[in-house]
């Protein structure tokens, strides 16, 4: 018997199980075999359902990314390389980017930003996305 299950107990299970299963391994100095798992839901197919799928999906894919950003060492992702891509990410999208380097982020009164930046050989950048 397929039971009825509210749409954001579906999005929010299919979030937390592909997070939980996320590992990230792009550092490990051994090879480690990713292993395919599967989800099956007993519910019925209804378009309500298929949303709340998709939208657990985006949302865990979205912090998958976040979380591989953060995972990176700073040397490998400097701030203009991080603009580049939150621009990748966002592209065939409505997401609108905006970079600010240099002399603008100190003319946007982004001081902060601006002097510790000062302190590195990579120069700051700040990103707005509306």
């Amino acid at each position: 018997m397929m039971q009825q299950l509210d749409s954001d107990l579906i999005s929010g299970w299919v979030e937390r199980w592909k997070l939980g299963t996320y590992p990230f391994n792009k550092y490990k100095s051994s090879s480690i075999e990713k292993v395919k798992t599967h989800l099956y839901l007993n519910v019925q197919e209804t378009e309500d359902y298929l949303n709340a799928i998709r939208l657990g999906e985006i949302r865990a894919n979205s912090v998958i990314w976040a979380r591989e950003l953060t995972n990176e060492p700073s040397n490998g992702l400097r701030p203009r390389m991080l603009a580049e891509r939150v621009a990748e990410r966002f592209t065939e999208t409505e997401v609108q980017i905006k970079f600010f380097e240099g002399v603008e982020l100190e003319e946007r009164r982004f001081a902060g930003l601006a002097a510790v930046g000062r302190g590195s050989s990579h120069s700051p950048a700040f990103i707005e996305l509306r």
